[in-house]
């Protein structure tokens, strides 16, 4: 296929489908610029453990725990978070800010030991400063923090602490200050705990501390450092003023109290875990109710996952675990574990590692679970739950849970006496599912998915259900809905004359780090790669640092290949993320690492991530960088075996119009640093943004200098094309999708004409 043909093919694509990208909830980018809820361990269950079994926290502890963390961060689980109890209890530094305790930690040095293991180290703070500490200067200022000091509701002290006035001068630099500090010790995560208005302490804390979560969101953004910003505990998004506050300033919020079972033998008990499945249920609905295209900009957290130790110390059998596990996932959920995990059971690894309930992990970071049953505004739910997730517009692709909370719970949280009935739950995928009744579907149970079957349109299909258990499956639809493009087998004959692949088994997959992976193969053939060369790029670095190590080219391609294709289409592990541009768009995704002051990585693929197709993305783009990728300056492109399948990988000019960030003029502004120190390049910093655009979607931006108003600070795509973020001199701000088509049909008549 010829890149101009190509071109004009993924403009029809993008505008046939801007009409139902976003017709149903889904998550967009969070205000720091994540597109997944973090995953990886905390250590406030262990903590809270009787005495004689709970942790103690400090660093050798940490990293015993960590140390286990390390085995299962393939599968994403990064974050070493650690809760109170690290910080110096109650005053800070000099300049009042929050400092380590040097008697348990060094946490700079657990950053490096962390870092150097792929992992990354979260840390646990308050809102307010030390009251003891009122008549110490801010730093950078010459401000006293008894003249930040709150005055409202008597500003009663916790926690050693007082809140502050967020809006006088001052108070934000005492939030630079202390991210700064953070960040230069090498924190990726912060954890704000006790924020209210939602923190059930009733008359012992602030009111009002929501301020501190905008003003450390703000200091977030002046580094050069991507950090999570986590907030707790059971915050009241019911309150609209306080939920803008939220929602426009956290990656995640907790969605009830702690579940964990303080100052006792086990973990968590089921009654609390039914009760945190009920906030999110009323959480979710009254987000529904806000609208089919309305976007969540912040992740829910349902509290540690307690999934990874046996029941004598998790305290729920495997069923209720297995059950956890599913809500967790289905919600989109924070998954930082709470479990023990130098005590890691086989059957919290079979959770954890399951290829599919992963995969459906990645689904459902974009398209939360809604409940069936129940309506917004009911404080109770209904022991026998139905859950959807999605489906994705662009594939017909979508999420199921069946449960049965059963009877060993809390019956508080049920509109009716729960029963210890058996039960069956008869799905029909249809309508009343979000689902078209006329297609055929695979059905895959998640921890189960050999035993996969098709169900015939509108076929019931039975679920039975014992105590406490859940279900998870993904359903596919067998043919495409009726607003996607056939997926007939097509063949497209290249002038290059290099030979097919007749043994998948001998493309090499690598992970990020290129150690040897698992082998995946496809049973399609695939034709093999063009490629264009841009030889005007100059001489590109050979190697980059990045925030796990030294990467070279071959290393960062792999990166690009293994976000593409594993269904999370988020920015590569250890590039900071104003280093990266991600686009989604009809089930496919692009994205860019800028690398110099002219040329950027990227890779590409055209179609859903889903079936034979996944598969065929690990293997084309596997081939590309092992055989294509051996000429500097070099990108390569392979149609796969259907129609509209095709994959993309390689280097090229920087922010050029055939990119689909280019186009939307959404443009790299700072490049990754040269580990060779060879090739002078930009690193804007001071302007550099997040770039993360789901098409058609609707994306904040962080904003440089003075706040942005409302429309220059967000993408809106549907249904005119637009961007409202620096342009290229002479580049237009908008293209509406009827002029999109004017361009493609006169570009493929063109190329027609031509023969």
């Amino acid at each position: 296929m010829h890149p101009y043909y190509y071109f004009a093919l993924k403009l029809f694509l993008s505008a046939s489908f801007a009409q139902v990208s976003d017709s149903v909830l889904h998550y967009a980018t969070t205000p720091n610029g994540f597109t997944t809820p973090p995953r990886g361990w905390n250590s406030f269950g262990l903590q809270s453990l009787q005495d004689g079994k709970k942790l103690v926290l400090n660093q050798e502890s940490v990293i015993a725990q960590c140390d286990n963390l390390e085995t299962i961060s393939h599968l994403g689980y990064t974050y070493c978070s650690l809760d109170s109890g690290w910080s110096v209890g109650c005053n800070g530094d000099e300049n009042g800010r929050t400092i380590y305790d040097s008697s348990i930690f060094n946490i700079p040095a657990l950053a490096t030991i962390l870092h150097d293991k792929g992992l990354k180290l979260g840390i646990y703070i308050n809102p307010g400063f030390f009251s003891g500490d009122k008549d110490k200067v801010i730093e950078g200022t010459n401000v006293k923090f008894s003249s930040i000091a709150a005055t409202g509701d008597g500003n009663p002290e916790f926690n050693c602490r007082l809140n502050a006035n967020w809006d006088v001068p001052g108070a934000q630099e005492y939030c630079d200050s202390n991210v700064k500090l953070w960040a230069s010790w090498g924190v990726d995560y912060i954890k704000l705990d006790y924020v209210n208005p939602g923190s059930p302490e009733g008359g012992t804390l602030p009111s009002n501390s929501s301020g501190a979560v905008a003003c450390y969101h703000r200091a977030i953004e002046k580094i050069d450092r991507e950090i999570f910003l986590e907030i707790s505990w059971k915050l009241d998004w019911r309150l609209d003023w306080a939920n803008d506050i939220y929602k426009s300033s956290a990656d995640a919020m907790r969605m009830d109290q702690d579940i964990n079972n303080s100052g006792e033998g086990t973990l968590v008990s089921w009654s609390t875990v039914q009760r945190t499945i009920e906030m999110y249920r009323q959480y979710i609905l009254a987000q529904q109710e806000r609208g089919a295209n309305f976007a969540l900009t912040i992740y829910p957290d349902l509290d540690n996952l307690y999934v990874g130790n046996a029941q004598s110390l998790t305290g729920i059998t495997d069923e209720q675990r297995k059950s956890v596990m599913a809500h967790w996932i289905g919600a989109g959920s924070s998954l930082l574990l709470g479990s023990d995990l130098t005590q890691l059971d086989d059957f919290g690894l079979f959770l954890l590692s399951d290829g599919l309930a992963n995969e459906i992990a990645g689904f459902t970071a974009k398209y939360p679970m809604r409940p069936l049953r129940g309506k917004a505004g009911e404080t109770a739910g209904y022991q026998h739950q139905v859950w959807i997730a999605g489906p994705d517009p662009a594939t017909g692709v979508a999420v199921i849970l069946a449960s049965n909370y059963g009877t060993q719970g809390d019956s508080r949280w049920f509109i009716e006496e729960p029963s210890d009935d058996p039960y069956t739950e008869k799905i029909i995928l249809d309508s009343n599912y979000g689902l078209n009744g006329e297609l055929d579907y695979l059905v895959e149970p998640a921890w189960n998915s050999t035993q996969k079957f098709t169900l015939a349109a509108s076929e019931p299909w039975r679920v039975t259900l014992g105590d406490s258990a859940t279900r998870m499956f993904r359903v596919t639809p067998l043919r495409a809905p009726s607003s996607l493009p056939s997926r007939s087998a097509t063949r497209t004959v290249f002038s290059d004359t290099k030979p097919s692949i007749t043994d998948p088994s001998t493309v090499i997959l690598t992970r990020r780090d290129q150690q040897p992976s698992l082998i995946m193969q496809s049973t399609y053939p695939i034709e093999s790669p063009d490629c264009g060369d841009y030889p005007e790029l100059g001489t590109l670095p050979k190697a980059f640092n990045t925030q796990d190590g030294r990467v070279d080219q071959k290393g960062l391609l792999f990166r690009l290949r293994n976000m593409i294709c594993n269904g999370t289409c988020s920015a590569p592990e250890g590039i900071p993320h104003f280093n990266v541009a991600v686009v989604e768009h009809s089930g496919g995704c692009e994205i860019s690492v800028a690398i110099s002051d002219k040329s950027e990585a990227y890779g590409y693929r055209s179609s859903p991530n889903w079936g034979v197709e996944q598969q065929q993305c690990w293997d084309s783009t596997a081939y590309i960088i092992e055989r294509c990728m051996r000429v500097p300056n070099r990108h390569c492109w392979w149609n796969g075996n259907h129609v509209f399948q095709f994959y993309e990988i390689g280097f090229r000019p920087l922010n050029t119009n055939t990119s689909y960030h280019g186009q939307f003029d959404v443009f790299l502004n700072s490049s990754l640093t040269p580990a060779n120190g060879s090739v002078s390049v930009r690193n804007v910093s001071s302007t550099s943004v997040a770039v993360s655009k789901s098409l058609p979607a609707v994306v904040t931006l962080p904003t440089v200098g003075p706040p942005l108003t409302a429309a220059q600070s967000q993408i809106t795509t549907s249904p005119t094309i637009s961007a409202s973020v620096p342009a290229k001199t002479g580049g237009t701000a908008a293209t509406s999708a009827h002029e999109v088509y004017q361009l493609v049909f006169g570009s493929l008549l063109w190329l027609a004409w031509l023969g």
